[in-house]
């Protein structure tokens, strides 16, 4: 309602890093996400989480501005938000923590949504 956010997908079968792939791919961008920072259950461990379809989950981009105030709506409806990374103009997708980041996906190479 507020047009806050730049782009949203659900999280579906490719779990919360192929749909994050999905989502960047068709907007044209690339993205650098620190995987430490995305949110879980305590008791699953992170590999396993990033694969698996959760049942309800959406990755969300925004502007800086308007980060903060998505995470709250998020969080004031019981779902678990945090930014996780920032969207770039090269069109890859870098994972990793602690200023160590692999290429896990490059859009020019890997058609992801499955169309070149």
């Amino acid at each position: 309602e507020e047009k806050l956010a730049t782009a949203c997908k659900d999280i579906s079968n490719p779990g919360s890093i192929g749909t994050l792939a999905m989502l960047l791919e068709a907007s044209n961008v690339g993205g650098k996400i620190d995987i430490e920072k995305i949110p879980r259950p305590e008791n699953i461990n992170l590999l396993k989480w990033v694969k698996v379809y959760p049942g309800f989950g959406v990755i969300l981009t925004s502007s800086k501005n308007n980060s903060k105030k998505c995470i709250r709506i998020l969080e004031d409806y019981g779902i678990s938000a945090s930014i996780v990374g920032k969207v770039i103009q090269e069109k890859r997708l870098y994972l990793g923590n602690n200023d160590k980041y692999i290429p896990v996906f490059d859009f020019l190479k890997d058609h992801i949504s499955g169309k070149p």
